[in-house]
C-alpha cells in the first residue's frame, strides 16, 4: 500500500552557488559511497543536485525527517538500474516498524534535477 509520494526540484545553478559557498556541503548531505559515486566533470554539480533532490523527495514521501539527517538517507545508482534508497540512523528504524520500501526515480538536464519518491508499506 502507498503511504506517501514526495516531489522535489533543484536549479543546478542554485545548487553550484551553494558548492561553492559551502565547500562542506557534499561531506554534510551526502555520504561517503554517495560521494564515490559521483564523477567529477562537467555534469557533477547536476548529478548533486539529482541526489539532493533525491533526499528532499524521500522526506516529503516519509511524511518529515523523523529525527534524521540527511545522512540517514543515501541514495545510489547502478548503470541499467533503478536508483536504490538505502535509509539509516533513525529514518531507518522508524521506517522499519511500519515495513516501508521507497522507490525512487531521478533525473536532470542543463538548468534542473528533479527527483520523485513513493513510500509503500510491504506487508499487512
Amino acid at each position: 500500500m502507498i503511504v506517501g509520494t514526495g516531489v522535489d526540484i533543484v536549479s543546478v545553478a542554485r545548487m553550484a552557488h551553494a558548492l561553492h559557498r559551502h565547500p562542506r556541503l557534499i561531506e554534510r548531505v551526502f555520504t561517503v559511497a554517495e560521494q564515490a559515486a559521483v564523477s567529477p566533470g562537467p555534469h557533477a554539480v547536476a548529478t548533486w543536485a539529482s541526489r539532493f533532490a533525491a533526499k528532499e523527495a524521500v522526506v516529503k514521501a516519509l511524511g518529515g525527517w523523523h529525527g534524521g539527517a540527511w545522512r540517514d538517507i543515501e541514495v545510489l545508482s547502478r548503470p541499467g538500474h533503478a536508483p536504490e534508497v538505502r535509509l539509516g540512523g533513525t529514518i531507518a528504524q522508524w521506517a522499519g516498524r511500519g515495513g516501508l520500501t521507497v522507490w525512487l526515480s531521478i533525473s536532470h538536464e542543463r538548468d534542473y534535477a528533479v527527483a520523485m519518491a513513493v513510500a509503500e508499506r510491504i506487508g499487512p
